[in-house]
């Protein structure tokens, strides 16, 4: 004997009752939307810690621009930017592509940063080769800190986005803000010593994506639980 057909009105309540438990999709932004959020972040803190802490000379001399200070400032702008637009395109369904492409200049501003600027550097008749401590600490310190804002409003798109692997997502995030961060720091950097620039300002990025990386993924499980 055949099954009855369900009326409009069985099928209709089936459906309200399957639905009733689903959260509402919430959009995703779009991928220039929010690498422009990030780095305005960037910019307001950045601002800040410069009206604090001044501009350094060495922006204003052409030899310093030219040799290895300028290198590892372009450097770290490339691993900044590239980083970022990677994080985040990884986290967008189909901006695979974008991904790659702001991967290779992740790579590339990292060679200007630590291989060429390190060369330049050691070239310069005029840069100590040590520096101390409390510099490398307070230029890291620092970096960590105008960093900070920048990495929780990309942690919020990865958050609201889909990232297929969350950890080499995250991973990106605290490489390109902590670049961009290096960056701001560098500006008003006084120690121009040559260990000092290599350690604490172009190998910044790898120090802080490694130490940004727990709270990042701890912050990502917390907000999608949520």
């Amino acid at each position: 004997m055949a099954e009855p057909t369900p009326t409009e009105g069985e099928t209709s309540d089936f459906v309200r009752e399957l639905s009733r438990d689903l959260s509402p999709v919430e959009r995703i932004a779009r991928l220039r939307t929010g690498v422009v959020r990030v780095l305005a972040l960037w910019a307001g803190v950045s601002l800040v810690a410069i009206a604090v802490k001044g501009v350094t000379g060495d922006v204003s001399d052409p030899a310093r621009m030219l040799g290895g200070f300028g290198a590892i400032l372009a450097g770290l702008s490339l691993v900044g930017v590239g980083g970022l637009v990677a994080a985040l395109s990884t986290s967008v369904p189909g901006r695979e592509s974008t991904a790659r492409v702001a991967s290779g200049l992740v790579a590339f501003g990292l060679l200007l940063a630590m291989g060429l600027g390190a060369v330049l550097l050691r070239a310069d008749p005029s840069a100590a080769v040590a520096g101390t401590f409390r510099s490398d600490m307070m230029c890291l310190t620092l970096a960590a800190i105008v960093a900070v804002l920048p990495s929780l409003g990309a942690l919020l798109y990865v958050v609201r986005a889909a990232p297929a692997r969350p950890v080499p997502t995250l991973w990106g995030v605290g490489l390109g803000c902590v670049a961009l961060a290096a960056f701001t720091v560098q500006l008003g950097c006084m120690d121009p010593a040559f260990r000092h620039l290599l350690v604490s300002h172009a190998l910044a990025p790898a120090i802080g994506s490694a130490v940004f990386l727990a709270p990042l993924w701890l912050g990502f499980r917390r907000l999608r639980q949520a």
